[in-house]
């Protein structure tokens, strides 16, 4: 029997078919889903070398794909937390800055 089930929340458009699969073996099971954000913002800040006078273009850059990642990841949340409440689950969010390591 399963007790818990961990689910990475990414923002990617396969995100709300993930968390309706994890739902569903949570209701099977009578589990809990822990939903992990995975983000690597180190990785988003990397824009490449950048030529002379454009450093605050590159800056305006890093700013903007950090903060469209965490509204996704907000906007995928919120779903989260819709399902799993229409759904009966319980739900725990693990916020994380980095990747995990494969």
């Amino acid at each position: 029997m399963i007790r818990k089930v961990l689910l990475g929340i990414g923002g990617t458009p396969f995100c709300q078919a993930a968390v309706r699969r994890a739902v569903e073996i949570c209701q099977h099971h009578d589990a809990t889903l822990t939903a992990v954000t995975t983000i690597d913002e180190e990785r988003l800040r990397y824009v490449g070398a950048v030529p002379l006078g454009g450093g605050g273009a590159a800056t305006m850059l890093r700013e903007h794909r950090v903060s469209a990642t965490r509204e996704l990841l907000d906007q995928a949340l919120e779903q989260v937390e819709l399902i799993c409440d229409e759904a009966g689950v319980t739900l725990s969010v693990h916020r994380s800055g980095r990747q995990p390591m494969a």
